[in-house]
């Protein structure tokens, strides 16, 4: 396999590894809360929606490529 294929398979495995983990996190969170308040599964569900667009901004500054000088010069 050539190295950009592993690359981009390396990448899409950390994405949806990381994705996973903070839905996890935050929806366990949630559920804590929730037992805690009472609150039935309101915070759950907000800790599992709220993850996934933290994660997608963690992931865009983690992968983005870097600036190139030349570029942002003009």
């Amino acid at each position: 396999m050539d190295p950009l294929a592993q690359k981009k398979i390396q990448v899409f495995f950390q994405s949806s590894t990381i994705t996973l983990i903070m839905i996890g996190i935050m929806g366990g969170i949630g559920y804590l809360l929730d037992r805690a308040l009472h609150t039935g599964h309101l915070l759950l569900i907000i800790g599992i929606v709220i993850s996934y667009p933290l994660t997608q901004l963690y992931l865009y500054r983690k992968f983005k490529p870097p600036k190139n000088p030349k570029i942002s010069k003009l």
